[in-house]
């Protein structure tokens, strides 16, 4: 069961980061998306959380962060989107604790279930379900 956006708490210790999922494609390594169990929910929910390096940021991305984060924050609810239930500052990271997608990526799928690749008529649909998300961004004025 997932816990309502109101139940997640902005603080560190709340979370059990469990492993990490992702990393920043930067040579910087600035971001790394980790999954992990909220302790401090009546649910035990599990998210994604995205810990970004407020140190290896320049001003021009602190500000897109803060920006990203200002809109994103229990506004953006759409099925194809990952919804950011809570983010906060902690010891030199902002911490953006988000909806976990089960599946994974694509790049994950790719690597773990599908390596030789996906049939055109999967890629479409794939396709598609992103254009969607993104037209939602676009006409909410996200991007």
């Amino acid at each position: 069961m997932i816990a309502p956006a109101a139940e997640w708490p902005a603080a560190p210790e709340a979370y059990e980061l469990v492993a990490e999922i992702g990393s920043s494609s930067r040579e910087d390594g600035s971001s790394s998306v980790w999954l992990a169990e909220c302790t401090q929910t009546t649910h035990k929910s599990r998210a994604a959380i995205k810990r970004v390096d407020l140190d290896k940021q320049n001003s021009r991305n602190l500000s897109r962060l803060q920006d990203e984060v200002q809109r994103m924050i229990g506004q953006i609810k759409h099925p194809n989107l990952a919804q950011l239930y809570t983010a906060f500052v902690s010891r030199g990271e902002v911490w953006q604790v988000m909806q976990l997608h089960a599946a994974g990526s694509c790049a994950t799928l790719l690597q773990d279930v599908k390596p030789q690749g996906f049939a055109e008529s999967t890629v479409l649909a794939i396709l598609r379900e992103v254009v969607r998300g993104l037209e939602y961004l676009h006409k909410h004025g996200v991007i």
